[in-house]
């Protein structure tokens, strides 16, 4: 399957809902209040929302978070990871590391959640390690990251 992976658009947001209901995940409610806040995500430069397309049919998403860490550096935090077929979570999470590296990040955290893949299946991939709750996978130069 060829996938593509772009940045989320506007007009996305019934494409997302499709595909989370797809995975049998909560879909937000289509309402004046969620419209605006996909409005502004999308529009919101300090984070990433991509789609994965393949055939011109959304098949995925990835949803990061940026913040600054005056101790550590810049740090990336994924909200959402969510794909049919789930071969695509691979594409998205390359295309989420690129990401986070071109912000200088030196990681990215995921804590367990609703759009997110259970821990079991992201701890069994290359270079995520479990801190507590959460999942890191280290962006550092030299951390031997797939």
């Amino acid at each position: 399957m060829e996938v593509e992976v772009r940045r989320a658009r506007r007009e996305d947001f019934t494409a997302i809902c499709e595909i989370a209901a797809k995975n049998s995940l909560p879909v937000p409610v289509p309402e004046r209040a969620t419209l605006k806040r996909f409005r502004n995500i999308v529009a919101d430069l300090g984070c990433d929302l991509y789609v994965a397309t393949s055939r011109n049919s959304p098949v995925g998403f990835v949803h990061l978070t940026y913040q600054r860490d005056l101790l550590h550096g810049n740090r990336a935090r994924m909200l959402a990871l969510v794909a049919t077929p789930t071969s695509v979570l691979g594409v998205l999470l390359e295309t989420a590391y690129a990401r986070a590296q071109r912000r200088k990040c030196c990681d990215i955290a995921m804590i367990p959640g609703v759009w997110l893949p259970p821990v079991s299946v992201i701890g069994t991939l290359a270079g995520w390690q479990r801190c507590g709750d959460a999942l890191r996978f280290d962006l550092s130069p030299g951390a031997g990251q797939s």
